[in-house]
């Protein structure tokens, strides 16, 4: 076949397509879409855990000529511990999030998160672990999508995932303890001040855990309604168990699903519940 001009350019839109699958580059995926909501565990000691949602409201702010979003946390304790982020602004053609802690426009923004960093580039994370170094920057499977992630290589310290925020806490500075997002969607603009309340933290019971083959699980939440859709996921939001469960006693079968952290979550019409879970082998 003769190798024209057209044919040539068509081999090279072909070669650009397949390097954009290969690499899962896209163009930028914003973060702080309206609507969007973090479910966040937090480390509480003692294999105990706090849990609380991070949402981006629909109301926005002008401070010194610049929109910021408002962010609303709640959390099972009662407290705003994953809020100390309020105000919140994102540059999309930096590729940048930017922060400030209350609407005085005597403060100056801290830039909270940068998208655009490369391997070796120093960057200083405001949630309390100072500089770091990028370690790598690849392309994982995040919650269904396939995203950027800076990682700075000192687990648990932090990483950036394009699209979603800090890898242990979406856009917002401080969960005052070890987290990890365990739940992300986008809710209806209408629905963000109507989510349900959040529960104690003890409102279900997983063991043993460490867990080995099996694992049992005590919804002892009186006023669910069942039946509920439970969830196994891995840390990077993979599905591995989804399946409808009728009664306040679970017995799951952990043969087969990946050793180290897995996150339960047990979802019903007006509740959500969310434990993290060790997987352990049998010995």
């Amino acid at each position: 076949m003769k190798f024209t001009g057209k044919n040539y350019f068509l081999f090279l839109v072909l070669i650009f397509w397949s390097l954009n699958i290969l690499y899962g580059q896209t163009a930028y995926d914003p973060t702080l879409k309206p609507g969007a909501k973090w479910e966040i565990e937090i480390g509480a000691g003692m294999n105990n855990y706090n849990y609380g949602y991070l949402l981006v409201t629909c109301d926005t702010v002008e401070i010194n000529e610049k929109q910021y979003v408002l962010l609303r946390g709640t959390s099972s304790t009662g407290l705003n511990e994953c809020g100390a982020v309020s105000y919140v602004r994102e540059d999309t053609s930096e590729r940048k999030i930017y922060f400030l802690p209350e609407a005085d426009e005597n403060l100056e923004e801290l830039l909270l998160i940068d998208y655009t960093l490369e391997q070796g580039d120093t960057f200083f994370l405001h949630n309390g672990w100072g500089q770091q170094v990028v370690d790598t920057v690849r392309y994982i499977e995040f919650w269904g999508q396939t995203a950027k992630f800076i990682d700075f290589g000192c687990a648990p310290c932090e990483g950036f995932i394009e699209g979603f925020g800090m890898y242990s806490s979406g856009p917002s500075i401080n969960c005052e303890g070890y987290s990890y997002i365990s739940g992300y969607e986008i809710v209806d603009c209408d629905e963000v001040n109507e989510v349900a309340e959040v529960v104690p933290s003890d409102a279900v019971l997983v063991y043993p855990n460490p867990a080995g083959d099996n694992l049992n699980i005590a919804i002892k939440t009186p006023s669910i309604t069942y039946p509920v859709l439970l969830e196994i996921r891995s840390l990077t939001g993979e599905l591995l168990v989804e399946k409808p469960v009728f009664s306040s006693h679970i017995s799951l079968e952990m043969d087969g699903l990946p050793m180290g952290i897995l996150w339960m979550k047990i979802i019903g019409r007006d509740i959500l519940l969310s434990r993290k879970i060790i997987h352990l082998s049998e010995k």
